[in-house]
């Protein structure tokens, strides 16, 4: 009888052991990675997937190492593969889109971050980086849209308030563009660019003081900003001028 337990109780624990065995080179591609052995990261993970070819982390994990080994159709080949076996992993239609776009695919980088945020709507980041690759196709429209998401989702996203206050103005929205402006610098009051943006669409405006006022912030927020000075000097000098009329 105890013989008979003995051998159920070892039936019963080597699926457990041999689901182990099987993960074992993720498991080394893993620590490769950690130690940014790249190639030798590689060959581990192509090995996880020859054994199990529906391992959509190990496809993951793969398109990471090209991408940090600067191979970048091996990744996009590897992020595809994963994107096959999980259409809806956030981060494969990331990964596909930024390495498309710093290609200059522009359709192809749009397509995936559309991807991403169909994947996972609230993302951090997606909205702002479809935005940002819109703008570059001259698609202002998309791309306001895209920001103004961006923002819903993340209200404190400086940086989607940064780009749609631009875009805005380019649009010559200057009452909105002002409105993302300070949106912006009360996310982050110390950002490098903000103030002098709103300064310049105040003086568009008319609004003298206070973009005189957006300048000598952005001049607290950097002292070497040579465009804000610039800013700051011509309207200083040109309220002299009106005031002696």
């Amino acid at each position: 009888m105890r013989i008979i337990v003995s051998l159920l109780l070892c039936l019963c624990a080597f699926p457990s052991v041999y689901a182990q065995d099987k993960e074992a080179s993720f498991k080394l591609g893993v620590d490769l990675s950690e130690q940014a052995r790249w190639a030798e990261a590689a060959a581990a993970f192509k090995k996880q997937t020859e054994i199990t070819p529906n391992h959509e982390m190990a496809w993951h994990k793969l398109g990471v190492v090209f991408v940090n080994q600067g191979k970048a159709e091996e990744a996009i080949a590897a992020f595809r593969k994963q994107v096959e076996v999980q259409p809806n992993h956030e981060m494969a239609w990331y990964y596909l889109g930024t390495v498309r776009g710093v290609q200059g695919k522009l359709d192809e980088a749009i397509a995936a971050f559309r991807k991403q945020v169909e994947a996972k709507p609230n993302h951090d980041d997606a909205w702002n980086d479809l935005g940002l690759y819109l703008g570059k196709q001259g698609k202002l429209g998309e791309e306001i849209a895209a920001y103004r998401k961006q923002v819903e989702v993340k209200p404190n996203h400086d940086q989607a308030w940064n780009n749609l206050g631009i875009s805005l103005a380019q649009q010559g929205k200057l009452e909105e563009a002002i409105a993302a402006y300070r949106k912006q610098v009360e996310v982050k009051p110390n950002h490098e660019q903000a103030w002098n943006a709103l300064g310049v669409s105040l003086k568009k405006q008319g609004k003298l003081d206070e973009a005189i006022a957006a300048f000598r912030k952005q001049l607290e927020v950097n002292p070497d900003h040579e465009q804000a000075w610039k800013n700051l000097n011509y309207l200083l000098n040109l309220n002299r001028l009106l005031n002696k009329k």
